[in-house]
């Protein structure tokens, strides 16, 4: 692994790191992704779920950091991972992306409408809906782009791990931001830093060249042919 990789590897590793913790911390309202998601679970268990257990969806995917966090802890042991730790990573990403992508529609619809100033707000969310369907997309163009470079799995593996935690928490930090009356508290800020982070490391991973060089330390052909 070259050093500007494994530099790569250690910001994606502590970034991961961070958003892990957020896991646990409030994010508004006094309440974590973990206390809504063993809520629900435990709401499940009784039989007694209700409307509002449909926030699983919005804290669920906060929990890819932690497959990301053990992507980096194994790119650091070892050079090559194994089909099937790609694979999960497209599995994962894509089941953290498509909840957010296809039910903001409706969550926003059937939530905003009912507050204060609902036109306004459902304007903004349907606006969201379409920012978060172009990132899914944007996505899958990373993919087919370095599938027809022939860029190495990996790395688009992990691009699109990376941006499979973008799209909800934008649309969090947004929605809480901004129709919660600014109710974000420190979970929210830490994910805010690491969302800016694996949108960097996606930036770097995208200019990965087929032979696993970035743009900034590849040799130019025509130097290596007359030397």
């Amino acid at each position: 692994m070259q050093r500007i990789d494994r530099l790569r590897v250690v910001f994606v590793l502590l970034l991961s790191l961070l958003g892990t913790a957020a896991l646990f911390l409030p994010f508004t309202f006094s309440t974590s992704p973990f206390d809504v998601a063993s809520e629900v679970a435990s709401a499940f268990l009784k039989g007694k779920l209700t409307r509002e257990s449909a926030l699983l969806l919005l804290a669920a995917p906060f929990f890819l950091s932690i497959p990301i966090l053990i992507w980096q802890v194994r790119k650091l042991v070892t050079d090559r991972l194994t089909t099937g730790e790609i694979a999960a990573a497209y599995v994962l990403s894509t089941t953290a992306m498509l909840p957010i992508a296809v039910g903001l529609g409706v969550v926003t619809f059937s939530w905003v409408r009912e507050l204060p100033g609902s036109r306004y707000e459902f304007g903004i969310g349907m606006a969201l809906a379409v920012v978060l369907w172009l990132l899914l997309i944007a996505n899958v163009l990373l993919l087919l782009r370095n599938r027809r470079a022939r860029v190495s799995s990996e790395p688009t593996a992990e691009a699109f791990l990376l941006g499979g935690y973008l799209p909800n928490a934008i649309y969090c930090l947004l929605l809480f931001g901004q129709f919660g009356r600014r109710e974000l508290q420190i979970g929210a800020y830490l994910i805010t830093v690491v969302s800016i982070g694996y949108l960097s490391a996606i930036v770097l991973l995208s200019r990965q060249r087929p032979n696993g060089t970035s743009d900034a330390v590849e040799i130019p052909r025509t130097q290596v042919a007359r030397s």
